[in-house]
């Protein structure tokens, strides 16, 4: 039995995930990555990739848009048992699975939510100096 996380986008947005992972926690070879190149058929690149899951394996699938053609064509996947799709990947949740390799459905949702908590619109607040307060314009 192994596991296998394997990320899907469209472009090279599923490689440029591995590269940042591999750069912050290092080499990880049970990442595969598929990106769908303009002209292609995402079945065909999901067909290939069917042909390769073992039904001993934990395979938790990421892909970069949920609806898009990559991932619609991976819900097929859904029939065995041992597959698990995630839509709409970052970096932080492609981390997290693949530094603790979940494979329940009930962890992934946890992680789903936490990494949530990456997602923050930044402010900068500016101190006001005493100058400003006695300026009157």
């Amino acid at each position: 039995m192994s596991y296998r996380m394997v990320i899907i986008s469209h472009g090279k947005f599923a490689e440029g995930v591995k590269y940042a992972l591999e750069m912050i926690i290092g080499k990880q070879t049970f990442i595969e990555t598929y990106g769908l190149k303009k002209g292609e058929n995402p079945n065909s690149i999901i067909g290939k990739f069917t042909e390769t899951i073992d039904q001993a394996d934990t395979v938790v699938i990421l892909s970069d848009l949920i609806g898009g053609s990559m991932h619609n064509a991976a819900v097929s996947l859904l029939s065995n048992e041992n597959v698990i799709l995630v839509g709409g990947v970052n970096l932080s949740l492609a981390i997290q699975i693949a530094l603790t390799k979940p494979t329940d459905v009930r962890t992934i949702d946890e992680q789903i939510e936490e990494s949530k908590n990456s997602f923050k619109r930044i402010v900068l607040e500016r101190k006001k100096s005493d100058e400003d307060e006695d300026s009157f314009f």
